[in-house]
């Protein structure tokens, strides 16, 4: 009995020395983009373009979405040209009051974090102020997600942030006046309760954010994201499972 007990505080004592040591890490992020199949309730024709694959294909980012990230900062901001915001973001036409976006990830993936840059267009050409449009980014979202090309399977719903434009001084191009000014939007992160498996994600939009709210709904980028634990939890959790199971079995053979 004596040798048992004592195995027993060996191990625990061994688990507990491990988690001192080891180091503290944050999980790393694994990113899924959409496929270019990636469709809505409706968009903007040409020549306004405002089409649901540019919600997935970079178009205004100021670079490259890396395929692993630590945080939401690791992610690129959205640029925005009042001049020209066809081109880098997705919006309905008019007259809506909901929309829907469906995301084909291609295969079905693994994701539990959300990234979305909100409509974000600040001004139009001729206006000789700023005319704030960002109040047709998308409010309340349901998340669907499964494996079938109109998913049904409700996942959560969320209030996502309105963009949050911050003028980009040293841009100012095509025109006179500081509504002419460019401007740099951050993506949001929203968390899932717990991780889905899915080839299709549909955000199905039921509010936006204010005056023109029942006239058009956009957003300007999306990604997906999949927590993957780090190597050194990993050898930790690995680590620790062997001593157990030594223990059980220098228990048993005290026995």
């Amino acid at each position: 009995m004596k040798c048992t007990k004592m195995v027993g505080i060996v191990v625990v004592a061994a688990v507990a020395a491990i988690s001192a040591v080891a180091p503290v890490s944050s999980a790393a992020i694994l990113i899924h983009t959409p496929t270019n199949n990636t469709t809505a309730s409706s968009f903007l024709p040409t020549p306004n373009f405002r089409g649901p694959t540019q919600t997935r294909d970079g178009s205004g980012l100021s670079g490259a979405v890396p395929s692993t990230i630590n945080s939401v900062a690791d992610l690129p901001k959205h640029n925005e040209a009042p001049e020209a915001p066809q081109g880098g973001m997705w919006l309905t036409t008019g007259s809506t009051t909901s929309a829907w976006i469906i995301f084909d990830m291609g295969t079905p993936v693994t994701f539990d974090q959300l990234y979305v840059w909100n409509y974000a267009e600040v001004a139009q050409a001729n206006n000789p102020v700023p005319l704030d449009l960002t109040e047709r980014g998308a409010k309340n979202v349901a998340v669907y997600a499964d494996n079938n090309p109109t998913p049904t399977t409700l996942i959560q719903s969320f209030v996502f942030n309105k963009a949050n434009p911050t003028p980009v001084g040293s841009m100012n191009v095509g025109g006179a006046g500081a509504w002419n000014l460019d401007y740099s939007t951050a993506a949001d992160n929203y968390s899932l309760n717990a991780p889905v498996m899915a080839r299709y994600i549909m955000f199905n939009i039921s509010s936006t954010y204010g005056a023109n709210n029942g006239q058009y709904i956009g957003l300007s980028e999306v990604r997906f994201g999949e927590t993957v634990p780090e190597p050194a939890s990993m050898s930790l959790f690995m680590m620790g499972m062997g001593l157990t199971l030594a223990g059980r079995k220098l228990r048993r053979s005290a026995i």
